[in-house]
C-alpha cells in the first residue's frame, strides 16, 4: 500500500471525463472540496447553476465524482478561477447539507493539523466526524431515545436478570430518563432494555434534540465534598487567569474534584465542557462519577462504541444538548459550538499520541484548540511529562501544585527489595510474599502489579539455546499455558507448543522468565484467598472490568494481579501494598523516553496504595537497587526525578530542548525501505545546500529495533532541529519532490511529527 501522502494531485479525476459532468467553466462557480482520500491537497470541483452560491457554505457536505466513483465531500470554499484547464473540471452531483456540518473553527483546526502533521486536509477532516456522517445517505438527526423507569418497575419485586436488574437500578437513580448512548456507556445493553419495555418495566420516548440550558434547572445532582485549601487555591487561580494549566497533584489529591468546581462554573456560564481521559477503560468510572455530580447530559466518545452511539453523540454536543463531552483521545475533535474549558486528564499518558494514520497528539491539539478559541485548558497529572515541565519551566503554563492527599492519608511508603541479595521463589523474594501475608492477615488487599502478560515471554532450549520465534516478527514468542498455544504479541500470529526443540530434537525446553498468568499461579500456590487477575487475556469487555471492580470494592482480602490497565485512575481503598515486580527493564531502554515511562509507572502504580484510611506500602523488585533513578525514587519528589531527567535531556540536546520529527518505511523487501529513505535524506540534505541552511541535523536511514513485524521492514530517518520552525520549513520544501520519488510509490511511508518512540 502506497503512502497516505503519495501521489500529490489536485486533479479531481483519472483522465476519465463523463461526459455529461463536463461544462465550460467560464463565468461559473468553482467549488474547493475535502475529499476522504490519500492524496494531498484539496479538489476542484464546478458548481450547477442550479445550485445557488449562498447554499455552497465552507463546512457543508457534497456529493461528487471521483474517477468512477461518488464521494461525500466537504467544501471548504469558492473561488472564481482554478489551476486546473477548464475542461477537467466537473460538476458536483448534489448538496447533502443545508446548514454547515464542520463548523469554521474546525476547519481552521483541521487545516492546521494537516499542515503540521503532513496530512490530507480530506482525511483529517474525516477523521474528525463519525463514521456515519462520512456517509452521503446519513443525515443530521434532530431526536434520540430516552428511557426512563415506570411506575410499575419502581415497584416490581420480579426476579430479573443481572443485566436487567442493573438497568433497573441505574435508571431508578436518573427518574429523568437516559438516552440509550448514555446506558450502553455506562454497560446497559439494548436488547435488557427491550426486555423491560416488554414487560412495561421502562418506557421509550423520542426526545427532540434541544440545546441543554443551565437556568431551567438544578446543575448539581448532589453536593460536593468539603474541599482542601490545596484544592479551592488551585480553583481560583484557575478560574482567574485564562491560559494552559498544569494541574500538578500527587495521586490521590483530588485532582477529580478541582475538574468538576471548574466544570460547575462553565456550565453554570452556559457553556460546553470537554474532559479527555487516556483509556476507554476509565471512561465508564468517569462517566458515572460526573454523571452523580451533574444534572445534565453527557456525551460520550470513544473507540469502542458503535458506529449509531458514535454519531448520536456526536449530534448531542454539536446540536449543544450535552453540555459536557468525556471521551477519549479522537474526541479531542469533537463539535462543540460552544466550548467554555478543555480538560486532560493525565495529561503524560502515551495513549494521547496516535501511532498509525493520522499521526497526532490529542494533547498539542487540544491546547492549540484551547488557544485559538481563547479559553482555558487543564492539564492534570501527579506525574507530568517533561515536556509539559519544561514549558512550565519556561513560564509558558500556568502550575498550580496540590501536595497532599484530599483524604489526609499519608503518601505510601517506598522500599527497594534487593533481588542479588534475597532469594526469589516463583517470581517472589521472600520478604515481598512475608509482607503480602501479613497484610492478608489484616484484612487488607494486595495489588502485584507485571507489566507482562501471558505465562511467559520465551521458551528456550536448554541444550543449544533455540528460542520459538514468530516467522512474521523479529521477535519471540510469548507462552500462554491458559491457551496452549504461543502467541506473538506484535502480530497475533500463534503457534501450538513444541514438545521438542525443532533444532536439536531435545526435549528439554523450558518456559523462561514470567508473566502475569505465571505469576497468577504461583500466588495461588502460596495463598488461600481470591486471586484476580486483570489483563487483556482475561478483560475482553467492559462489564468483565466491571464485574472485577465490583468485588474488589467489597473489601474483602485478596490479591489483584495486573499490567497498566491497573496502574492509574482506580480507587481501591483496602489496597494496602503495591507489589511491583521486574521494572529494571524499562531502565535500560535505547528509547530515550523510558526513563521517563519507568517513573511515571512507578508513581502511578504505587498511588493505588493506601488511598483510604489503611496507610499503604510499596514494595519494587529490582536487581539494580543503586540505579540513580531508584535512588532518586526512594529518597525525593518526583519533581526531583524530573529535573534529574531534564538535566540529562539538555546535555544530550534531547526533546524538550530539541524536536523530532522521523519518516518512516515499511516494505516486504528491506531494500525498498533502504532506497526510498536515502533518496530522501539526499534530497533533505541537497535542499539544506541549496537554501544554505544547516539547521536540521539528518540521521539515518537505520531500522527500527524491532526491524520485521507482520511480515515487513520497518526503516526510519530521523529529524532533529533547534526549533519546529526549521523541521517543517525544510519538510514542507521537500515534501512535493519526495511524493514524485520513484522509490516512493514501492513502500508505505508517512511523516510523523515529535515521536513518542523512535524505535516501534
Amino acid at each position: 500500500m502506497n503512502s497516505p501522502f503519495a501521489s500529490q494531485s489536485l486533479d479531481s479525476t483519472d483522465n476519465e471525463l463523463v461526459e455529461s459532468n463536463v461544462t465550460d467553466s467560464a463565468g461559473e462557480t468553482i467549488l474547493k472540496i475535502a475529499l476522504p482520500v490519500p492524496l494531498n491537497g484539496h479538489f476542484d470541483y464546478i458548481k450547477p447553476s442550479q445550485l445557488p452560491v449562498s447554499d455552497c457554505v465552507p463546512g457543508c457536505r457534497i456529493l461528487v465524482p471521483f474517477g468512477q466513483r461518488k464521494l461525500c465531500g466537504i467544501i471548504l470554499g469558492t473561488a472564481t478561477k482554478s489551476q486546473l484547464p477548464t475542461h477537467k473540471l466537473r460538476l458536483v452531483y448534489d448538496l447533502i447539507d443545508t446548514t454547515p456540518l464542520i463548523s469554521t473553527e474546525l476547519l481552521s483546526l483541521a487545516q492546521w493539523v494537516s499542515d503540521y502533521y503532513f496530512h490530507p486536509i480530506g482525511e483529517v477532516i474525516f477523521a474528525m466526524m463519525p463514521t456515519a456522517l462520512r456517509q452521503a445517505n446519513t443525515a443530521h438527526q434532530n431526536h434520540q431515545a430516552y428511557w426512563s423507569i415506570t411506575q410499575l418497575g419502581q415497584v416490581t419485586s420480579k426476579k430479573c436478570s443481572p443485566a436487567q436488574s442493573k438497568a433497573l437500578g441505574i435508571l431508578q437513580e436518573h427518574p429523568q430518563g437516559l438516552s440509550s448512548e448514555m446506558l450502553t456507556s455506562l454497560g446497559v445493553k439494548l436488547q435488557s432494555l427491550k426486555a423491560l419495555e416488554k414487560q412495561d418495566f421502562l418506557q421509550k420516548k423520542n426526545h427532540e434534540l434541544k440545546p441543554w440550558s443551565a437556568a431551567k434547572q438544578s446543575i448539581l445532582a448532589s453536593q460536593p465534598p468539603q474541599l482542601t485549601t490545596e484544592q479551592e487555591v488551585a480553583i481560583q487561580d484557575i478560574a482567574a487567569h485564562q491560559g494552559v494549566h498544569l494541574l500538578f497533584g500527587v495521586t490521590g489529591s483530588g485532582k477529580t474534584e478541582v475538574y468538576m468546581a471548574l466544570i460547575h462554573t462553565i456550565l453554570t456560564a452556559g457553556q460546553q465542557v470537554m474532559l479527555l481521559v487516556p483509556e476507554i477503560g476509565l471512561t465508564p468510572q468517569t462517566l458515572s462519577r460526573f454523571q452523580k455530580r451533574f444534572n445534565c447530559p453527557v456525551a460520550v466518545m470513544h473507540s469502542q462504541q458503535t458506529d449509531t452511539e458514535r454519531v448520536n453523540a456526536w449530534q448531542k454536543a454539536h446540536h449543544l444538548v450535552a453540555p459536557l463531552v468525556i471521551g477519549t483521545r479522537s474526541a479531542v475533535f469533537a463539535s462543540m459550538p460552544n466550548l467554555g474549558l478543555i480538560i486532560i486528564d493525565e495529561e503524560h499518558d502515551a495513549s494521547y499520541k496516535q501511532q498509525d494514520n493520522l499521526r497526532y497528539s490529542a494533547r498539542d491539539v487540544a491546547i492549540l484548540r484551547a488557544k485559538t478559541r481563547g479559553i482555558s485548558i487543564v492539564l492534570g497529572s501527579a506525574t507530568p511529562s517533561l515536556e509539559t515541565l519544561h514549558n512550565v519551566n519556561n513560564n509558558r503554563f500556568q502550575v498550580h501544585e496540590l501536595h497532599q492527599r484530599a483524604t489526609g492519608a499519608s503518601m505510601p511508603k517506598l522500599q527497594l527489595v534487593d533481588l542479588t541479595q534475597q532469594l526469589a521463589h516463583k517470581g517472589l523474594a521472600d520478604s515481598v510474599i512475608q509482607a503480602m501475608q501479613e497484610c492478608l492477615s489484616r484484612q487488607e488487599q494486595v495489588l502485584v502489579f507485571l507489566n507482562r502478560r501471558g505465562f511467559a515471554p520465551a521458551i528456550i532450549c536448554n541444550d543449544c539455546g533455540w528460542e520459538c520465534a514468530c516467522n512474521q516478527c523479529d521477535a519471540r514468542m510469548t507462552l500462554h499455558k491458559r491457551k496452549n498455544c504461543m502467541i506473538c504479541h506484535h502480530c497475533n500470529s500463534k503457534k501450538s507448543i513444541p514438545q521438542e526443540c525443532p533444532q536439536c530434537q531435545s526435549v528439554h525446553i523450558n518456559p523462561y522468565g514470567s508473566g502475569t498468568e505465571k505469576i497468577e499461579d504461583s500466588l495461588k500456590g502460596l495463598f488461600d484467598v481470591p486471586i484476580i487477575r486483570i489483563d487483556r487475556d482475561t478483560t475482553h469487555t467492559k462489564k468483565q472490568l466491571d464485574n472485577h471492580f465490583i468485588t474488589i470494592r467489597q473489601g474483602k482480602p485478596l490479591i489483584l494481579i495486573g499490567t497498566q490497565m491497573l496502574s492509574k485512575g482506580h480507587d481501591f481503598h483496602k489496597v494496602s501494598l503495591v507489589v511491583l515486580l521486574d521494572i529494571d527493564g524499562g531502565l535500560f531502554s535505547s528509547e530515550f523516553r523510558a526513563e521517563e515511562r519507568t517513573c511515571q509507572l512507578l508513581s502511578q502504580v504505587s498511588g493505588r496504595a493506601g488511598r483510604g484510611d489503611i496507610a499503604g506500602k510499596v514494595l519494587v523488585q529490582t536487581y539494580q537497587p543503586k540505579h540513580p533513578l531508584l535512588q532518586l525514587w526512594i529518597d525525593s519528589t518526583y519533581q526531583d526525578i524530573a529535573q534529574y531527567l531534564l538535566t540529562q535531556r539538555h546535555n544530550a540536546g534531547l526533546p524538550p530542548y530539541s524536536y523530532h520529527l522521523v519518516i518512516r518505511a515499511e516494505a516486504s523487501q528491506p531494500d525498498r525501505c533502504q532506497l526510498f529513505l536515502q533518496q530522501t535524506h539526499d534530497l533533505l540534505q541537497d535542499c539544506q545546500q541549496v537554501h544554505q541552511d544547516q539547521s536540521v541535523l539528518i540521521l539515518g536511514p537505520v531500522s527500527v529495533m524491532m526491524e520485521r513485524r507482520a511480515g515487513q521492514h520497518r526503516y526510519f530517518l530521523l529529524l532533529q532541529a533547534e526549533t519546529r520552525q526549521d523541521l517543517h520549513r525544510l519538510m514542507h520544501r521537500c515534501m512535493p519532490q519526495i511524493r514524485e520519488m520513484d522509490s516512493t510509490k514501492k513502500v508505505r511511508w508517512a511523516v510523523e511529527v515529535d515521536p513518542a518512540e523512535l524505535n516501534s
